[in-house]
């Protein structure tokens, strides 16, 4: 574990429809390894509970998804439908937006911005997406082309 105060957070998650991380543990220890401890990678496994119920309903409330979509996710995968169904919930939100697979964990430093890009060549290099939990939003390659993170 990173034991500097100032770590910038951020999420992995694979692409809409996919829901196998593409890397594994040894790829994240190359990683930090590169980064010479400046950066943490943890590879997680979600669980699923009420908090998918609780999403899925939120995302149709806010028009996010149609309802129709996830029945027919249901019927498609030979289930009846239940909005109330954890399971069928987390598998159809993992694959309409894509599965947080990993946590990154980035100290800041004078290399800060040397190792952001190093980190968003691996995510992409995976074809995954990184999100920033301090702004809650996709990091793009071309919103850090000049080297600037934050």
């Amino acid at each position: 574990m990173i034991a500097r105060k100032n770590v910038r957070e951020f999420d992995i998650y694979t692409r809409f429809g996919v829901v196998e991380c593409p890397f594994s543990e040894a790829d994240c220890r190359h990683l930090e390894m590169q980064l010479m401890g400046r950066v943490e990678l943890i590879v997680i496994s979600q669980i699923v509970g009420d908090a998918d119920v609780i999403n899925l309903k939120m995302a149709i409330e806010a028009g996010e998804i149609n309802v129709c979509d996830f029945e027919e996710f249901c019927h498609g995968n030979g289930e009846l439908f239940d909005l109330y169904n954890a399971e069928l919930a987390s598998g159809f939100l993992e694959a309409f937006y894509g599965k947080k697979i990993a946590w990154v964990h980035l100290c800041e430093s004078e290399f800060v911005e040397y190792d952001f890009g190093l980190i968003l060549d691996f995510v992409n290099g995976f074809d995954c997406v990184l999100i920033d939990q301090e702004v809650c939003a996709c990091v793009l390659r071309d919103f850090y082309q000049h080297g600037r993170l934050g």
